[in-house]
């Protein structure tokens, strides 16, 4: 038996994981904002799933930069983990393995262990929200790069126009991050109506697309956008499948739409036409949600049990 725990911004989630994945035990708290807090409820955690089974080691899964030895060179908006060796210090409290994982990467693995990923070697699992996260698992592997960093979709730059805005306005408002879409809604409702509060709610604009042509063109252009940086990560991964998570993917259109406008770059790029049907991954939904990060940190450290045996 594993302990899985996954640090969220507000939230750490924990379970009693066994060897086929299945959990019992589940456990929720709120994140504390402190480095000590964190740890305490850490420590507090791993004790109480200890009492309840034999545990052969702990899998977590956070936010941020995590070189391959535990260590966090950022953690998102978890500011008490930034510069924290938590690997170690966690080994050393509870003589126990422990392997800790950026929770878009390992959401990625645990697709390819419990989800629609399985007996799949080559993919991007894609996480859409306030920000685009995710992983890239080549030849059954997780690429993590030369710190960790590998997989942070969103600090890409795409396009033109950082240079008058900055490259944090620009990164909020691009990249396939949902405030884009609310952006470009805000602005062309302001444009009709100068007093329009703008939203910060993607669900509601969706909820307007059928009933409001400024929602429906906001809606086009934002599917347009992932479908082009969709298109990006294809040229450079090869990817055979592409998972997409996050909140809007419990939108079967959507998915649809992008599936389509992916294929439709596809068709207008002259120098693929020849083998596009063999390039062209499946798009789909990731199947794994609220326990994806605890379970692909405790497959991780699994896979590293056994190449130590």
């Amino acid at each position: 038996m594993f302990i899985g725990i996954d640090i969220g911004g507000t939230q750490i989630k924990s379970a009693l994981v066994a060897a086929d994945g299945s959990l019992s035990s589940k456990g929720l708290i709120d994140t504390p904002q402190e480095k000590e807090a964190i740890l305490q409820a850490l420590y507090g955690i791993i004790t109480d799933l200890q009492a309840k089974a034999i545990i052969s080691g702990i899998g977590i899964s956070a936010p941020g930069v995590i070189t391959r030895d535990g260590f966090f060179l950022t953690a998102g908006a978890v500011r008490g983990l930034y510069g924290l060796h938590l690997k170690k210090d966690l080994e050393e409290r509870f003589s126990l393995p422990v392997f800790v994982e950026n929770d878009g990467k390992a959401a990625a693995i645990a697709e390819r262990w419990l989800g629609h990923a399985q007996s799949v070697d080559n993919y991007l699992c894609i996480v859409l929200g306030t920000g685009v996260g995710g992983g890239i698992v080549l030849n059954g592997q997780v690429l993590r790069g030369m710190t960790g960093a590998a997989g942070e979709f969103s600090w890409m730059l795409t396009e033109s126009g950082q240079e008058q805005i900055g490259i944090e306005a620009y990164l909020a408002g691009h990249m396939g991050v949902l405030m884009g879409l609310c952006e470009r809604f805000n602005q062309k409702e302001i444009a009709v109506n100068p007093a329009f509060e703008p939203t910060r709610s993607a669900l509601s604009i969706f909820e307007q697309e059928a009933s409001n042509p400024r929602a429906a063109a906001a809606i086009e252009e934002y599917v347009q956008e992932v479908a082009r940086n969709l298109w990006n990560m294809v040229a450079i991964f090869n990817p055979e499948r592409i998972l997409i998570g996050g909140g809007i993917s419990a939108n079967p259109d959507f998915i649809d739409r992008v599936h389509q406008a992916l294929r439709d770059v596809m068709d207008q790029h002259i120098m693929i036409q020849e083998v596009k049907d063999q390039l062209m991954p499946q798009v789909g939904v990731a199947g794994l949600r609220n326990d994806a990060g605890l379970l692909g940190a405790v497959y991780q450290l699994q896979e590293a049990l056994k190449k130590e045996e």
